[in-house]
């Protein structure tokens, strides 16, 4: 997918969008076909800018758009997974951050620096986790057939030496 959607050599916000789109698209295919719910959810890159750019001075009006029964083709009430990519300031690198809502758990995924200790991968994302959590509550506490997040019962997890870190 990266070297169909790059441009001059990086995946940009709108080429990421691009295969956003086409993965939900693909994903409702495929369970149409099962009679089961889509159970994961991939977001626009801009649900991360609207919680992390301007902490507190969101624009709840777009971010819970994104998440609107007609805009995706179903109900994101029913999706187990949460993913949400996020681009790194520090590395130009898209990481994800993926919401389990059935272990209650934000999973780090950072293609860069996944060799790095816990402490490290922790130092880059926490406040970026926090942030996104309070977001997606937010997001969750906003749509009429909406979710609830308890940031108490939520433990954040990092990706860490799952395989040979990504170039930039």
């Amino acid at each position: 997918m990266v070297q169909s959607f790059r441009e001059n050599g990086t995946m940009t916000y709108y080429t990421l969008d691009a295969g956003v789109r086409m993965f939900n698209e693909k994903e409702v295919d495929m369970m149409q076909g099962t009679g089961q719910p889509v159970w994961r959810c991939l977001t626009l890159a801009n649900f991360a800018v609207q919680f992390l750019t301007t902490p507190g001075e969101y624009d709840m009006e777009t971010a819970v758009s994104m998440f609107l029964p007609e805009k995706l083709a179903y109900s994101v009430k029913m999706c187990r997974l949460i993913m949400a990519p996020v681009l790194l300031e520090d590395s130009r690198a898209w990481c994800l951050y993926t919401f389990d809502r059935q272990r209650k758990v934000l999973i780090v995924l950072d293609p860069v620096h996944n060799l790095q200790d816990i402490d490290m991968l922790a130092r880059l994302h926490a406040q970026n986790a926090e942030l996104l959590l309070e977001g997606l509550k937010l997001v969750g506490q906003t749509l009429a057939d909406g979710f609830t997040i308890n940031r108490a019962e939520w433990d954040i997890e990092y990706n860490q030496g799952m395989h040979v870190p990504c170039s930039m």
